[in-house]
């Protein structure tokens, strides 16, 4: 079984990549297109079942939607890519992530000890924010090539954060009442910071990369005060590089 299980985690993603390329491949055939993502999602999901202990608990719930997060705002944002090249390579990306992943979750499942829980939550955060990142940005670039309109896409945002947020919160521990509570508010900010950022004439590479640098600053945050490890320093430091970061992004940006 341990044999088996470490296998899947070089296998699963080289499957992956294999239909997201016939994907890619046969991209005017919405029905192929689609046949292949499902599989790659039911291939995924049931790869972390298995890596569990074929255990339906709480851990396969967080850490399949992070994955399928990570695929899905995968898929979308490569639409956006100018190029078959730069979307074989960012494809590749993805899959080395979602690799990363795997063996993330095999490490912690078969040596528990060597993987810390925090550690894991750390991992998921960083990973959840990328996600984030590559979900706005595809919602930022269909209003802006397809002409998706600002409400859907906002709903769209809405869902994702809901999600993505809470059950951060949950794996984190945090209590059920001040979780919806916390996400609610980190939801609406976001929300208001996305319909802002809309009206700025930068790419929306740079819009999402804005959010998504609050979004990660706001939950690092939350992650900090639930350790109790949340000090006047820490909220500095934070605070400055990120602000250094928007201004170097925003003093560099092509503005269009």
């Amino acid at each position: 079984m341990f044999f088996l299980t470490r296998a899947l985690t070089f296998v699963i993603p080289l499957s992956i990549f294999t239909l997201l390329e016939l994907a890619l491949l046969y991209y005017l055939n919405t029905y192929l297109v689609g046949v292949f993502l499902i599989i790659s999602l039911l291939v995924l999901g049931t790869a972390i079942w298995f890596i569990l202990g074929k255990q339906f608990n709480a851990d396969l719930f967080y850490f399949t939607w992070i994955s399928f997060l990570l695929l899905l705002s995968g898929i979308f944002f490569s639409v956006l890519l100018d190029g078959l090249l730069s979307r074989h390579l960012f494809l590749l990306i993805l899959v080395i992530v979602l690799g990363i992943w795997l063996e993330v979750i095999f490490r912690h499942t078969f040596f528990e000890a060597y993987l810390h829980r925090d550690r894991i939550i750390d991992f998921m955060h960083n990973l959840n924010s990328f996600g984030f990142y590559l979900w706005v940005s595809a919602l930022y670039g269909f209003m802006f090539f397809i002409d998706t309109s600002l409400t859907l896409a906002s709903l769209l945002l809405v869902g994702i954060g809901i999600l993505s947020t809470y059950i951060l919160l949950s794996i984190l521990g945090v209590s059920a009442w001040k979780n919806r509570l916390l996400t609610l508010v980190v939801i609406f900010g976001i929300l208001e910071l996305f319909l802002a950022l809309n009206f700025l004439p930068i790419i929306f590479y740079i819009k999402s990369f804005i959010l998504s640098l609050v979004y990660y600053f706001i939950l690092d945050l939350l992650i900090l005060e639930h350790r109790s490890l949340l000090t006047n320093r820490a909220f500095i430091v934070r605070l400055f590089f990120g602000v250094l970061g928007l201004l170097l992004i925003l003093l560099t940006s092509r503005w269009v």
